[in-house]
């Protein structure tokens, strides 16, 4: 019967490609051949062997087979066809245990322990248990004994094989360094000197040669010293935690079944469960932001935990069949790279937020975390009445963030939906409100769609006044109305009630910065940073201040760690290409313009880079030729943008001497900037950008004085970004000038003052 669990006794099999990240970060290309090849090896011999591939995790596998034999004579064939081009080095743990099992999933002591033996294995090696020793040993397969350890989590004293054969790598002294490299993932200890259960191995290896007893007394001391060397080293690896202190990341649910349509289902699995567990005193749960970009990752679970700063991960797996469901979750303990809890919740689809409050009170309970009367309470929250309008609203959320103008309509029709089915569905009002204010950027509609959008956001809040989204949901209404105040006090609700509200904290600095707060707008995009440590986007707007105040120092640092998480992020790539372009790097700044441009063809910004960088070398008609096609690129709704690259464009032009009529040309840009100014209130960056473009036209035309009058117009709107100027070749002929020098310190000396308030703020203690 599909999804019954069983009970037998099973040979596990767990392998790892060894160095795999790092392969991948040299060379993905090789490293997905490299994963490749893995897979198509393991399937073929795993089949011949009669064995059952039960998990693809990232770069390794998990596996059963019916006997010991044929495992070991499965991984002996793995390992000497992994030998050929391209080679993969592979680590091989195997176990005799008993197991409880079904169609998709293995679970049980045995496989814990199956799990401790592989990551201590030697490239290209095999390494198994004595149980598995004493069932292969009278079948013509060699395996010498390497010590007995200690594991974490296993409750007994483990002797542990290398299988001796050729094609199969058995651990020298040089090779059993290796355990540097994996000492921080497990726990693991030799335990010479104890009693007994030495007392046997002595005997044991007493009768072999020699040469063979000094090897393994070797290989014991080479190991013992190389942990002992990790364990002092680890403090470098992993954060420090305080005592007690709980810092999961639940990472994104497997959707088993591959269907695509269900895909929804299991991100929303994902997330309520995280919001469940946020709502629990004493647990720091990682924002869904920071989490989602592990989906389908093959970092390990340690890797990950270090770049999200969390001593505990929750994964699993959803499989929704019809209207049943199942949920598989593990508990590891990411310090040490165990297993603290694993389980399978079977359940009808109506049953579901029952589903989703036992796991999260499981974790609890896991965690050591004392639950109060109050958390119980939170726990067994349910979002919906009807799981037809969740899986709706789970529907019309992944629409929304998907953050464009047509999949926003369709995340309009899926929150209508749920509301048709369930009115009092605050989750489902909330995602109008957050869906009708997107609407206004993405179709220019204002007044009556942002009147819905606050309808919408408020009834949410009425219906459930705990629900941060709805807060969150009615500040964005308030924002695009330009009603500040209101959705500042907003925002401030949103975080008090879920403090990694991320959108609600980054709006909050967008707010900040609009209104001239510099130091302000620099704690807000330090909290989004710390929320979202490890996603690239949350250094942009902390790197943009920076860049702002003259810190090029700081914005670079920034700029590469966001870079180093996703080296193909337009946005940092074009903050890197301008960074490059102050330093006077042209040749690495045009590599990362060129990116920008590969990466985001229908886009200006590229082009507009190499056009700077063209100016910056003097080669005039290639700037204009650059110039030109971002115009073209450029959205006719984009004037401001439009007006400053074809301001741009002149500037190349007339230093071709080819051009006729340029006091004529730049009028005309000046004619149709006032134009553009008339039609809505100066504000903000607008009001900066107004005054800049004029201060290029002035200065093309000879007219230093009204330039230098409307760069103070600007310094006057809140621009601080003065090292601009001096490196832009349209303000060449300003630089003599006594009143621009005089205009240059004075705004030195404010970014200067400003740029340690923000330091205070974003470096405490520094």
């Amino acid at each position: 019967m599909p999804g019954q669990v069983h009970r037998k006794l099973a040979a596990i099999m767990f392998t790892d490609i060894v160095g795999y990240s790092q392969i991948m970060q040299e060379d993905e290309n090789r490293g997905k051949s490299v994963r490749r090849r893995h897979k198509t090896v393991f399937q073929e011999n795993v089949a011949e062997c009669g064995g059952n591939i039960i998990q693809y995790y990232g770069d390794g596998t998990l596996s059963i087979f019916p006997s010991a034999v044929s495992a070991v004579e499965c991984a002996i064939a793995i390992q000497k066809a992994l030998k050929s081009d391209p080679p993969v080095p592979l680590r091989i743990g195997i176990h005799l245990g008993d197991i409880s099992y079904d169609d998709t999933e293995v679970f049980g002591h045995g496989v814990n322990i199956a799990a401790r033996i592989e990551p201590v294995c030697n490239p290209g090696g095999i390494f198994i248990s004595n149980k598995v020793y004493d069932e292969i040993r009278n079948h013509g397969l060699k395996a010498e004994s390497v010590g007995i350890y200690q594991f974490k989590n296993v409750d007994h004293d483990l002797e542990l094989f290398a299988v001796s054969h050729p094609g199969v790598a058995f651990p020298t002294k040089s090779e059993i360094e290796v355990i540097n490299d994996i000492a921080n993932k497990v726990n693991l200890s030799t335990i010479a000197g104890r009693s007994e259960a030495v007392r046997r191995h002595a005997r044991r290896i007493r009768n072999k040669k020699r040469k063979r007893t000094w090897q393994v007394a070797l290989i014991s001391l080479f190991a013992v010293l190389a942990i002992a060397a990790i364990w002092r080293m680890s403090d470098l690896v992993m954060p420090k935690f305080e005592e007690g202190k709980v810092a999961i990341a639940v990472l994104p649910f497997a959707n088993i079944g591959g269907e695509e349509e269900n895909e929804y289902f299991s991100d929303g699995i994902t997330e309520d469960i995280l919001t469940l567990l946020s709502r629990i005193e004493g647990i720091d749960v990682t924002s869904r932001t920071s989490v989602m970009q592990y989906k389908d990752s093959e970092k390990s679970v340690r890797d990950i935990a270090r770049e999200l700063r969390v001593n505990t991960i929750l994964e699993g797996s959803v499989r929704k069949n019809g209207d049943k469901v199942r949920i598989n979750a593990q508990l590891i303990d990411a310090v040490d790279d165990h297993h603290i809890w694993a389980e399978i919740y079977d359940a009808d689809l109506d049953n579901i937020f029952e589903v989703q409050s036992q796991v999260a009170e499981d974790i609890t309970r896991q965690l050591k975390t004392r639950l109060t009367v109050a958390d119980r309470a939170e726990l067994q929250f349910k979002p919906a009445k009807d799981v037809v309008a969740y899986e709706l609203y789970l529907k019309g959320r992944k629409k929304y963030r998907a953050y464009n103008q047509k999949d926003n309509e369709k995340a309009i029709s899926y929150f209508r939906q749920a509301l048709d089915i369930d009115p009092n569905y605050a989750y489902a009002y909330a995602g109008l409100g957050d869906a009708y204010a997107q609407k206004t950027s993405h179709s220019g509609q204002g007044g009556g769609v942002l009147d819905t959008a606050i309808e919408m956001s408020s009834r949410a809040i009425e219906l459930d006044p705990k629900l941060s989204e709805g807060y969150k949901a009615l500040g964005l209404a308030y924002h695009y109305k330009g009603e500040m105040e209101k959705a500042i006090s907003n925002y401030k609700k949103a975080l008090e009630l879920d403090p990694n509200n991320d959108m609600a904290a980054n709006n909050m600095g967008t707010i900040a910065r609009m209104e001239g707060d510099i130091t302000e707008a620099a704690k807000w995009a330090a909290k989004t940073r710390a929320i979202n440590v490890s996603v690239p986007a949350s250094v942009i707007n902390l790197a943009d201040i920076y860049m702002e105040l003259g810190d090029i120092a700081s914005a670079g640092e920034l700029i590469d760690e966001g870079l180093e998480l996703d080296p193909n992020y337009a946005e940092l790539n074009v903050m890197k290409s301008a960074l490059l372009i102050r330093e006077g790097d042209m040749d690495n700044a045009r590599t990362f313009a060129e990116k920008v441009i590969s990466t985001q063809p229908d886009y200006p910004t590229g082009y507009e880079l190499l056009g700077e960088i063209f100016l910056q070398l003097g080669n005039w008609e290639a700037a204009e030729a650059q110039f030109d096609i971002a115009l073209d690129k450029a959205s006719a709704k984009e004037n401001m943008k439009r007006d400053m690259l074809e301001l741009k464009k002149e500037f190349a032009h007339a230093k071709t001497s080819k051009a006729e009529h340029a006091d004529e040309v730049l009028a005309r840009i000046g004619e149709s900037l006032e134009k553009d100014m008339q039609k809505s209130t100066p504000k903000g960056k607008m009001d900066i950008s107004y005054h800049l473009i004029e201060a290029g036209i002035k200065a093309e035309m000879g007219k230093q004085e009204e330039a230098i009058e409307s760069l103070k117009k600007a310094y006057r709107s809140g621009w601080l970004d003065y090292q601009s100027s001096l490196a832009s070749p349209m303000f060449a002929n300003l630089q003599d000038k006594p009143e621009f020098r005089q205009l240059i310190d004075q705004m030195k000396i404010t970014t200067d003052s400003i740029l340690r308030e923000v330091n205070a703020v974003v470096q405490p203690g520094s």
